[in-house]
């Protein structure tokens, strides 16, 4: 009975780990690539105009796509504060939960200048924003 407690521990942790080093693959920072574009003014009448706003998009295919979808907070946190994927992740973020990217337009141009400028700021945000 024991060893088969351990088998079954032993093959979760192995279905967990491959999971989780899937997502890896395409998380990384040296592999991900984007977009930053910008939506145009609108014009709700005369007096009012809904000004652009900036988004990130993250080129991925439909399957990862939804395999991002699976990740947990924990998941997401763990990506943030780890300098091989903190990057990647935060734009994967942006680029799920369409947050304004306009920081992205102009200033942040790479990971060395988000990771100067904005790196903790965007963590904090997140760690509060995902459930």
């Amino acid at each position: 009975m024991k060893e088969r407690s351990v088998y079954l521990l032993t093959l979760l942790f192995f279905v967990l780990s491959t999971a989780h080093g899937q997502h890896k693959v395409f998380i990384k920072n040296a592999k991900i690539k984007f977009n930053v574009f910008r939506t145009s003014f609108e014009f709700i009448d005369t007096i009012q105009v809904i000004l652009p706003k900036y988004f990130i998009r993250v080129d991925l295919n439909g399957k990862q796509r939804k395999e991002v979808k699976t990740l947990t907070k924990d998941d997401w946190m763990n990506f943030l504060n780890d300098n091989r994927f903190d990057w990647a992740a935060n734009l994967l973020l942006y680029d799920m939960y369409e947050r304004d990217a306009f920081l992205f337009f102009g200033g942040i141009k790479n990971k060395e200048r988000w990771r100067l400028s904005q790196k903790e700021a965007d963590i904090q945000y997140w760690s509060q924003y995902l459930k």
